[in-house]
């Protein structure tokens, strides 16, 4: 039987910063490729409570400096937001 878990990653500021998550398999393949083809402003990860999975990823700077909220819808566990800067900002 296949796990299907699912928690959803969502970026409040798409204009400002932008999600990218690389699939193991090509992140760990050697072979060339552009991290703008995985940007996005949700990401879905799948994978199984008891089963470790593996993620590459992070945030593109649109800008030199941002604040933003990024939301984590946890499938049966409820959401989270988290607030993340980079620059010399402070987030209020």
């Amino acid at each position: 039987m296949e796990c299907s878990q699912r928690h959803v990653l969502t970026n409040a500021a798409a204009n400002v910063v932008a999600l990218a998550w690389v699939p193991a398999e090509v992140w760990t393949s050697g072979r060339a490729f552009e991290i703008s083809d995985f940007a996005a402003g949700e990401v879905t990860f799948k994978g199984c409570p008891d089963k470790a999975v593996a993620y590459f990823g992070g945030l593109m700077l649109i800008r030199p400096a941002f604040c933003t909220a990024l939301r984590l819808r946890r499938e049966g566990l409820g959401d989270v937001t988290i607030t993340t800067a980079a620059g010399p900002i402070k987030c209020g």
